[in-house]
């Protein structure tokens, strides 16, 4: 497996849902150079601070009150290295959920990542939690509330590439020749993803078994 020779730092949001369940969902980062603890500290901190001010009302319409965003973990890659070799960690504020319409703890809504070079190497992927958010008569997700999620997703990157030791967001490939793509757009439609993984850690409220006289 190859791997990327630039410096990179892969963001991960992690959160928790109903029933002690959790998230994560990240991305990555190029950095113009190899980064200290301390600036990875300080990264971590200033993702944290992004998030807390986007404030991501729609995106937390669609989970409900026992769930939220929680903490950013960064990932430190030195150039060309498979494995991380610093990790970094802040704190979300106030990214709690509001929705009250109640969906399977493994809906999602899929945002990928475009970077304008075809190819699925060069796409990337984010699992946004959709627990707790009404559907329309088609069972799909209404597209003002899907293009206010991915309004305030857009404004949330284009924060991070303006922070100080980010050059860009991209997509990694950590295969064939570790690739590597700045991304340019995001994408999403109105289907609710289902994260099929997550039904067997899903804690079990209640069975029941009914018998049949033969």
């Amino acid at each position: 497996m190859s791997f990327p020779s630039t410096h990179l730092v892969h963001i991960n949001l992690t959160g928790h849902l109903t029933g002690g369940e959790q998230f994560v969902t990240g991305f990555w980062v190029v950095t113009p150079t190899y980064l200290s603890q301390t600036e990875l500290n300080s990264l971590a901190t200033s993702v944290a601070a992004l998030i807390t001010a986007t404030t991501f009302a729609t995106t937390r319409s669609v989970i409900s009150s026992d769930s939220g965003y929680d903490k950013v973990r960064l990932y430190q890659y030195e150039a060309g290295a498979p494995k991380a070799v610093k990790v970094a960690e802040a704190s979300i504020t106030g990214v709690i959920g509001t929705g009250t319409s109640y969906q399977s703890l493994q809906s999602a809504l899929v945002i990928s990542l475009r970077t304008g070079i075809p190819g699925a190497r060069n796409r990337g992927r984010m699992y946004i939690p959709w627990t707790a958010a009404g559907l329309g008569t088609d069972h799909q997700i209404g597209s003002t509330s899907l293009d206010a999620v991915l309004a305030e997703w857009q404004t949330f990157f284009n924060a991070v590439n303006a922070l100080t030791n980010v050059d860009s967001i991209q997509v990694v490939s950590r295969t064939g020749s570790g690739a590597f793509a700045t991304v340019i757009q995001l994408v999403a439609d109105t289907r609710v993803d289902v994260q099929r993984r997550r039904a067997n850690k899903q804690t079990i409220t209640a069975r029941v078994n009914r018998t049949i006289t033969p």
